[in-house]
């Protein structure tokens, strides 16, 4: 969980228009329709998570080993990142920096040694208030995007050496999404 860098950055804007604003002030039906509204964003930036090359403790590889988990692959001291513009779905990261180690033998690669996707996201939100009455009553629209640039989020890693899915991203999070609010406050 050891997630390196990570930015949030939240703004809330009430836009200068309607009574008592900068621009469409002067009342009036322009001025009710201008007003009242607000922009809301969430920008998420973060490293990846770490992850560590395994074996499966079922594998033929392991046996004379007594384990219900997953071991350590061995490191060939090769590089585990890829230089940037060479890493892809395919193969995330070098598959050649592990190998399955010796039968019978524990892998000595170092723990969360490959460093998963990263994360960006935008979510944003536009909001519309009514006013209805003096006493309070009013009515808000919202509209709300999550991910808002529809950005690819990858959220699972093949690093099980002995699988045929090894340095492979093969899931990835929720797509954009959007949703509408209708509500009455009294």
């Amino acid at each position: 969980f050891d997630i390196r860098h990570q930015a949030e950055i939240m703004t809330v804007y009430e836009l200068p228009m309607g009574e008592r604003k900068r621009f469409f002030s002067r009342g009036g039906l322009s001025s009710k329709l201008a007003g009242g509204w607000s922009l809301m964003a969430i920008v998420t930036l973060q490293s990846g998570t770490p992850y560590t090359a395994r074996i499966t403790g079922s594998s033929t590889f392991t046996q004379g080993i007594t384990t219900n988990t997953s071991l350590r692959a061995n490191s060939t001291g090769l590089p585990v990142s890829l230089p940037s513009g060479e890493s892809s779905v395919n193969e995330f990261f070098n598959t050649d920096a592990f190998v399955l180690p010796a039968s019978g033998l524990l892998g000595n690669a170092g723990r969360n040694t490959i460093t998963g996707p990263g994360f960006t996201n935008v979510d944003m939100t536009v909001t519309k208030e009514i006013p209805l009455s003096n006493d309070g009553k009013r009515l808000e629209f919202r509209a709300q995007a999550s991910n808002l640039l529809n950005t690819v989020n990858f959220s699972d890693l093949g690093t099980m050496i002995d699988s045929s899915t090894f340095g492979q991203l093969t899931s990835a999070m929720q797509m954009r999404q959007l949703q509408f609010t209708l509500r009455f406050s009294f």
